[in-house]
């Protein structure tokens, strides 16, 4: 009740149109973070792969190597951070690491949040995102970037509950679904990879699995807080 209430106040609130940029900057997003570009640019011979230009994690680059080694020569470090570190030290260098894409991630949703895409997808998503998870549309986004970057989502998520556009319970749901399987399309097509020559199912059944499981999670969480938080209330 509270929740339908709570969407009722935001649809009154973006009374103003929602136009047609507002809706293609949400598919654009959409399309964007899910990293379908990034995969289908990998196809074939190299005919798509200018498809790379409107995918997040390959226009976030990568770092240059160090150097390189003979055959059998070792381990070398692939970017700054090397290899073999512990404690603070290292996990400042992790941490730098991650910047970029996280910084690259909001640059990008500000853009589109200016074009009216949360707007879009509070009216068009919410519907369907409170039957399966229940948070509120302008959460797609967001949802959607986890599965490429579990950085740039988890930053998105912190971004909605600063403005307060989502609240304790929301937030608490999407974390659950977004740390089960973290960054699920990034993961399976590239460290899974090594593993799907062995596969005696199709690749689509594991992947559907996993969101599944993020799925439960998600809800699983709703149930908990929803009592939990309630209880603090009473």
């Amino acid at each position: 009740m509270e929740a339908e209430q709570k969407d009722q106040a935001l649809f009154q609130a973006q009374e103003e149109k929602v136009g047609l940029t507002a809706y293609f900057a949400l598919f654009f997003a959409i399309f964007f973070f899910s990293g379908i570009f990034g995969e289908l640019s990998k196809m074939g011979s190299g005919e798509w792969a200018w498809l790379g230009a409107f995918d997040f994690t390959t226009l976030g680059g990568k770092f240059g190597r160090l150097g390189a080694l003979a055959a059998g020569g070792g381990t070398l470090a692939g970017n700054f951070r090397g290899v073999g570190g512990a404690g603070p030290r290292d996990a400042f260098l992790y941490a730098v690491t991650l910047a970029p894409m996280v910084i690259f991630a909001l640059g990008v949703v500000k853009i589109i949040e200016d074009l009216g895409a949360l707007k879009a997808a509070q009216k068009l998503i919410t519907p369907v995102l409170r039957l399966i998870l229940g948070v509120p549309g302008n959460c797609a986004v967001a949802l959607v970037t986890s599965l490429q970057s579990t950085d740039a989502g988890a930053s998105m998520v912190k971004s909605l509950s600063d403005n307060e556009q989502i609240d304790e319970r929301e937030k608490l749901i999407m974390t659950a679904f977004q740390y089960t399987g973290a960054g699920t399309i990034t993961n399976y097509f590239s460290i899974g990879a090594a593993v799907m020559p062995l596969l005696e199912v199709p690749v689509y059944i594991p992947l559907g699995t996993i969101f599944i499981c993020k799925l439960l999670s998600g809800n699983l969480m709703r149930l908990i807080a929803g009592k939990l938080l309630g209880q603090a209330k009473g």
